[in-house]
């Protein structure tokens, strides 16, 4: 429930692009992209510099034909994708 309120304080804008939020085994707030299909892992809280990271993988993914299966945010200082 924090992770959607989140969202929605911080940018309303992107709830749209996103079909479900989740909690990985690591205790991690995850989400699925609904054009994608796309998993990716935010932390154990949604901070604004994830939904800045969030919002520029977007604009990089929009922009590219190849498709990772997980993004993961949760990491300091870094954005980790992994590809099928």
């Amino acid at each position: 429930v924090q992770a959607v309120l989140c969202f929605r304080d911080m940018s309303p804008e992107l709830l749209g692009r996103i079909s479900e939020f989740g909690i990985n085994e690591h205790g991690k707030i995850t989400l699925v992209t609904m054009d994608r299909g796309l998993q990716v892992v935010m932390g154990k809280w949604v901070e604004p510099k994830n939904i800045d990271y969030l919002r520029w993988m977007f604009t990089e993914l929009d922009s590219r034909d190849d498709k990772p299966s997980v993004v993961d945010l949760s990491f300091e200082g870094q954005i980790i994708v992994r590809s099928d």
